[in-house]
């Protein structure tokens, strides 16, 4: 995999194009992000699927494995945290202007420590991300420095309300909250890693470490859904996007998305998305067509 560092006092920011990586150890509090396919992240008890609709964070010194194999080219933009940057923002949220100024040095009680999980696309960290790939080979350590700043006050924000949903979760203490929030989430990510494999509730609780039942009862507390209802929505999700590309006819793309019967499948698929598969990939082929003939014509 071909790729560029870019470092500052704040940080780093790895740059990478290729189809396969793989590499494991102790990493510093990261966020990784992906565009044109996707990685697999293993850390702690958790497994990951990154891909350009979301960004995983890791915290400071979590042990990680990376793994990514595809035919075409993935583009990667990973940024890495100085621990002091860290404390440094946290305290700038924590303490008034008065503490900030009678002690400017001060070091803070201690780092952020992030929910780690995949977060969907947002309009806090994702404009950072965006920023960093298309600026950051023609920018210097000052500017870098900068928008690490304010990369690490968008992931407090994003912090801020994962730590609102938490407490919405039925527990008497918040650190009871704060854990069922992990565990959870660690089953919606085992999802949505092994979507397209044959994956059952007792799977899905093993990786969150919670009981079956537990799991089943609490699911739906956090994401408005069962584990069955969640993962057929993702696999139908997956479908649309295999269809709209017309590589796959009907068949394949159930196989591939982890359905086991297409006529099953042509009725869930039609029941979330309101056409057929096969209308709804003619209807995308033949959108693709007329915008490929408006293109050619401009030329």
């Amino acid at each position: 995999m071909g790729a560029a560092w870019h470092a500052c006092d704040a940080g780093r920011v790895l740059v990478a194009r290729g189809r396969h990586h793989a590499w494991s150890g102790v990493g510093s509090l990261s966020i990784k992000s992906f565009r044109g396919g996707r990685a697999r992240y293993a850390a702690g008890p958790g497994t990951f699927a990154v891909d350009e609709r979301s960004y995983l964070v890791l915290n400071q010194g979590q042990e990680y494995s990376i793994a990514l194999e595809s035919e075409t080219p993935v583009e990667s933009l990973c940024v890495f945290f100085e621990a002091a940057l860290a404390a440094d923002v946290l305290r700038g949220r924590l303490q008034n202007a008065g503490q900030l100024l009678d002690a400017p040095d001060a070091h803070a009680a201690g780092s952020p420590r992030f929910f780690e999980r995949t977060y969907p696309n947002d309009d806090d960290v994702t404009p950072g991300i965006e920023r960093l790939r298309r600026e950051v080979g023609e920018s210097g350590p000052l500017w870098l420095e900068e928008r690490l700043h304010e990369l690490l006050r968008a992931l407090l924000r994003v912090h801020g309300g994962a730590e609102r949903e938490a407490r919405a979760l039925p527990a008497a203490r918040a650190s009871t909250r704060d854990e069922l929030y992990r565990r959870l989430h660690r089953a919606r990510e085992f999802l949505a890693a092994s979507f397209a494999e044959r994956v059952g509730l007792r799977e899905a609780a093993r990786a969150a470490c919670l009981s079956p039942n537990h799991l089943l009862r609490t699911f739906p507390a956090l994401f408005g859904c069962t584990p069955h209802a969640w993962l057929t929505r993702r696999r139908i999700e997956a479908a649309r996007e295999l269809l709209a590309r017309g590589e796959h006819d009907v068949t394949e793309t159930c196989l591939a998305v982890g359905f086991e019967s297409p006529a099953s499948f042509t009725r869930l698929f039609q029941r979330h998305v309101g056409v057929s598969p096969a209308a709804f990939r003619t209807a995308a082929r033949e959108k693709g067509d007329r915008g490929q003939a408006r293109r050619q014509c401009s030329a």
